[in-house]
This record gives C-alpha cells, sequence and structure tokens, in this order.
C-alpha cells in the first residue's frame, strides 16, 4: 500500500547540466473523454488557446514552458489527420472509410494522450491538481479495463552529462528496478506488451561491477549492443540521440526516437480513475533512484549486493529483491545490515553454525561468529543466535549432577555473558535448544537433566530430519506468540537432538510449545520485540518455510533495532 501522503519529494540534483532549475515533460494516457472535451479541459485548467493540427491532434499554445499537445496516441491515424480528407472519387471513399474504421477501432483500444511541455520542478505541483481535475470530469486509466494499457511517462533533465554521473543513474535504476515496479502495480495489459520489458540480465551483471566507468562512446556502445530499442522502463535512447546521434542512428532505425537531454522513464500506470493515485507516487520512487545515485558508497554496496544475490540461487530461492531494497537501500545514506552473534564451542559444531550463518545471511544480516575467548574482544552486534551444542552444568542453575555428561564450562561462561548482555539491551536473541536451556537459566529456570525418564509417547532418538511432533499452545494468553503466528494452530513437525529439557520455567518467559509427552519446546518473553528459546534445530530445517521465518524475524527485528 502506497503512502497517502501527497507530497512531492525533492530530488538531490535541482540544476541541469547548464545550472538552470531542472524540467521534466509528464505524459498521461487515458480515455472516458473524447479529444477536444480533454483539450478543453487542459486548456480551460492553465488558461491556453487550442489549435489544431490535425484531426486528432490538438496544440494548446500559451505556457510560458512551451506547448501542451492533446492527442490520439496512434501514429497512422495522426498522420492520415493531418492530410486533407476528400471525397469525390472512389479511392477517397474507400480511404475515407478505412480511416472511419481505424477510428472506431481506436475508441476501445488508444488512449488519448496529454503531453506537456518541460516544466520547471516547481510546477510538478500543477500536474498533480491537473490529474484531479480530470478525474473529477470522468478520465479513466489503466484499470478501468483489461485492454487498457495506459501509462504516465516522464521525461527529466539530467543534472549532468557526464558518463560517469550517467552510469550512476543507470545502476541505481538497475538496482532498484524490482522495487520500483513491485511498487508501480503494472497491470496485466501492460506487463504483456514489450512497452517495458525490463533490462536483459547480462547488460544488468555487466553495469553493476565496481570497475565499470566507461567514456561515453563505450557507455552507449554497451547499452545499444543490449537495448536496441525503446521498449525499456527506463528509455536510455533519447538522451544517447542527444549526446551522439551518428552513433545511435546507426544502430537503431525508428522514427519515434526523438533526441532528448532527458531520461524517458515509461514504467507507471496511469490510473487516473483512482481517488488516491497520483504523480506524487511514480515521482517519490524515481527520487529514491536519484538519491542512490547521488551516494556513490551506497550505491556500489548495493550493487555488490545485488550482484551476490543474482549470482546465488539460494538467496533468490528464500527471498525477493525488491524486500532487500525495501528493507536495506532506501531512505538512508547508511547501510543497514544488521549483525547477528552466532555462539558456538571453541572447536567443532561447523555445520550448525554455518547452516544459522547461511539463514541469517538469506535475510539481509551479516553472521558474526562467537567462540570461547571472544568475549572481551568488545564486538558490536544487533541480534544473537546461541546454538545447540554440549549439557549445561547444573552448577548454573544450583542443581546437584543427576548423570555423567561431558560438559563446557568456557562454552558456558561466554554464552551466559552474551545473552546476559542481549537481555540487557534488549536485543533480539534466539535460543537453539541448548541455548533455549541457557535463556532459561539466565532467567531463573531450571532443567531437567535427563529426558528419557519424561517420555511416554514420545521416542528418545536423536534426528535431524522433522519426525517429532510440536504442538502449539492455544491459550489465551499465547495467542500472539511469535510460535503461533509462525505455525499456526495444531500441530508441526520437528527435529530432537537434545538430551535436556526446560524444568521450571524463567522468570517472564512464557511456554508457547510442547512436545506429545508435555516436554516444553518453546518459550517466548511477549514483554520483549524478539525473545525466544526453540528447543529443536530450526537450522536442519530450512527447506520448511515456517522454519526459515524463525530467522528471518530475527533479522526484521535486528535490522528495525540497527534503524532506530
Amino acid at each position: 500500500m502506497q503512502s497517502t501522503n501527497r507530497e512531492l519529494k525533492q530530488l538531490p540534483w535541482l540544476e541541469n547540466s547548464e545550472g538552470k532549475t531542472r524540467r521534466v515533460g509528464v505524459e498521461l494516457e487515458m480515455n472516458g473523454l473524447d479529444l477536444d472535451g480533454l483539450a478543453e479541459l487542459v486548456a480551460d485548467f492553465f488558461g491556453l488557446d487550442i489549435a489544431s493540427s490535425g484531426r486528432y491532434e490538438r496544440l494548446l499554445e500559451g505556457d510560458p514552458a512551451g506547448d501542451w499537445v492533446v492527442e490520439v496516441d496512434y501514429e497512422l491515424l495522426k498522420r492520415l489527420g493531418r492530410e486533407e480528407r476528400l471525397d469525390k472519387t472512389l479511392s477517397d471513399q474507400i480511404n475515407k472509410s478505412a480511416e472511419d474504421v481505424l477510428v472506431w477501432a481506436a475508441e476501445a483500444l488508444v488512449p488519448m494522450e496529454i503531453i506537456g511541455p518541460p516544466l520547471p520542478l516547481d510546477r510538478l505541483g500543477d500536474v498533480e491538481t491537473l490529474i484531479s481535475h480530470l478525474r473529477k470530469a470522468g478520465a479513466k486509466g489503466t484499470s478501468d479495463s483489461a485492454v487498457n494499457a495506459f501509462s504516465m511517462q516522464f521525461n527529466l533533465e539530467l543534472p549532468s552529462h557526464d558518463p560517469h554521473a550517467i552510469t550512476a543513474f543507470l545502476k541505481a535504476f538497475l538496482c532498484l528496478y524490482d522495487w520500483l515496479f513491485l511498487r508501480a502495480d503494472i497491470n496485466f495489459s501492460r506487463r504483456v506488451t514489450s512497452y517495458i520489458d525490463p533490462f536483459p540480465i547480462n547488460y544488468v551483471k555487466k553495469l553493476l561491477v565496481a570497475d565499470y566507468r566507461p567514456d561515453l562512446a563505450t557507455l552507449i556502445d554497451d547499452y545499444l549492443t543490449d537495448n536496441p530499442t525503446r521498449n525499456r522502463a527506463l528509455d536510455m535512447l533519447p538522451l544517447f540521440m542527444f549526446l551522439d546521434e551518428k552513433r545511435v542512428r546507426a544502430r537503431v532505425d525508428d522514427a519515434l526516437v526523438k533526441a532528448r537531454p532527458t531520461f524517458h522513464y515509461r514504467l507507471p500506470d496511469c490510473k487516473i480513475d483512482k481517488s488516491d493515485w497520483g504523480l506524487y507516487m511514480a515521482w517519490n520512487d524515481w527520487v529514491e533512484v536519484e538519491r542512490l545515485a547521488a551516494d556513490e558508497e551506497r550505491l556500489q554496496a548495493c550493487c555488490d549486493a545485488y550482484l551476490e544475490f543474482l549470482n546465488s540461487p539460494m538467496k533468490r530461492l528464500f527471498k525477493k529483491w525488491a524486500t532487500s531494497v525495501q528493507e536495506d537501500w532506501l531512505h538512508t545514506g547508511k547501510i543497514s545490515e544488521p549483525v547477528i552473534a552466532i555462539t558456538g564451542p571453541e572447536c567443532g559444531a561447523f555445520g550448525p553454525r554455518m547452516l544459522v550463518a547461511l539463514a541469517v545471511r538469506l535475510y539481509g544480516a551479516r553472521p558474526l561468529q562467537l567462540r570461547p575467548g571472544d568475549e572481551d574482544k568488545n564486538h558490536e552486534y544487533d541480534g544473537v543466535v546461541v546454538t545447540g551444542g554440549h549439557d549445561v552444568e547444573p552448577v548454573l542453575y544450583a542443581a546437584e549432577p543427576e548423570i555423567e555428561s561431558n560438559y563446557d564450562t568456557a562454552r558456558d561462561a561466554l554464552e551466559i555473558a552474551i545473552i546476559t548482555d542481549a537481555l540487557a539491551r534488549e536485543l533480539p536473541l534466539l535460543g537453539i535448544c541448548r541455548g533455549a536451556q541457557l535463556l532459561n537459566i539466565c532467567r531463573g529456570g531450571t532443567l531437567h537433566q535427563e529426558l528419557h525418564s519424561q517420555r511416554r509417547k514420545t521416542s528418545n532418538r536423536w534426528t535431524v530430519l522433522p519426525l517429532k511432533t510440536l504442538c502449539v499452545v492455544d491459550e489465551p494468553e499465547t495467542r500472539d506468540s511469535l510460535l503461533f503466528r509462525l505455525f499456526g494452530q495444531g500441530r508441526s513437525r520437528i527435529n530432537s537432538l537434545h538430551n535436556q529439557g526446560i524444568d521450571q520455567v524463567g522468570k517472564g518467559l512464557k511456554v508457547t510449545g510442547r512436545d506429545l509427552d508435555g516436554i516444553i519446546q518453546a518459550v517466548e518473553d511477549p514483554s520483549q520485540a524478539f525473545l525466544v528459546g526453540v528447543q529443536w534445530h530450526p537450522e536442519f530445517l530450512l527447506y520448511l518455510k515456517s522454519q526459515r521465518a524463525l530467522f528471518h524475524e530475527i533479522v526484521k527485528k535486528a535490522r528495525k533495532l540497527k534503524k532506530n
């Protein structure tokens, strides 16, 4: 859902290459009004005079920025409309009939188009008000019919014609394209046309590398090799025609390409009949492109991240790039990449720790592996995952040993220190198996030192496969729990690799999951943004969406904490 705030954001560059206020031409396609009715509405709104340049075109004169054009957006029909229409011979009558058939067909399929002159930025508000004026008069947009492939297009002057600056704009646009496309909510009729085809993936990868800093000729040649067409969401042909017409004409034979010192942004639909739609939506999203282009360090970091995403099948499987853009690369000049500390023993447990690291990387966080001896190095982190491993020493919860076991005193000390720090700073924390048990101890709880005697309906067999049953607690005080939201009411499949389990629950923790024997499988603190302990091993079950969601949630909460 787009914001209802209609304020037009300010571009980072307000002047063009000549040091004058940047200008933008806006094109709007619509139907619901006939040609003369639409021309009169626009002319009355701006106080302009109407001149006819053909049967299907109207020129609106008198605006200090230049002439407005209102026309039927059909090149053949416009050409016919500029010719004198005779009715003397049989050939004249046939031509007239053919033109009438084209007019009839165009009424259902071809939009009326308003083409504005290059307006200074401070007049964009006039276009926004014009849109509301036309909506009230009955203008209809893309969403009015399944066949309405109508658009709103910008022709925005560049702040510089330096090839490095142009390349930065292109890189920023390519990085944000998936997000822009999602935000624009493009109508199906425009998706199936070729008007806004995405840039080829090989071209995208070529531009995103850090050392791609071409001169103008190379930039244009590379573009023309992969994009010898107007049909791109960001059509660069008018600009390249303006900068080097001979080079472009040698590769592109299209009379509709006109030289202009502008970007030609063609992506947005025109949904003029929708009350919450306006120029501000597409414009404010474009501003994000320019803000990214203006921040060289952030731009290259975003390019690197997008390249990594494109080259990683696993990342593309688990997360959409548009989501990463929204969470990591907008609205701020700093990169929001939360750091998740992952604890483990001094030696071993490589597999579980690497799987946890993979899981948090998939959702845009940077893993930080912490093992005994690291607690004194003043590491900075925004969230914590305490992984599984050896049994916890009973002395930590004031109990006598009931079984013989291998304890890891150094690891106990490290992880208790990290959990205590996370609790004090209210950092997001996920305890896995032993980690859930240590969390419970740090909150004053106790453990069952062995679970074999507790089992009646379940096996004590260890397995990484989801062969055990999780029963999500369905009580009024736990229905807002994370576990209830992720797994829903009822039973789910989990694995089991533990000897011990939670006995008395620590202060502030609520039991949100049990197994068929009633043994506690999950605890949470509902007063915290994310404080969760699970007895199973979700890192071995990343192929299940609900298990991945645990890592997604801790990264989301850590990212929010970092931004704040």
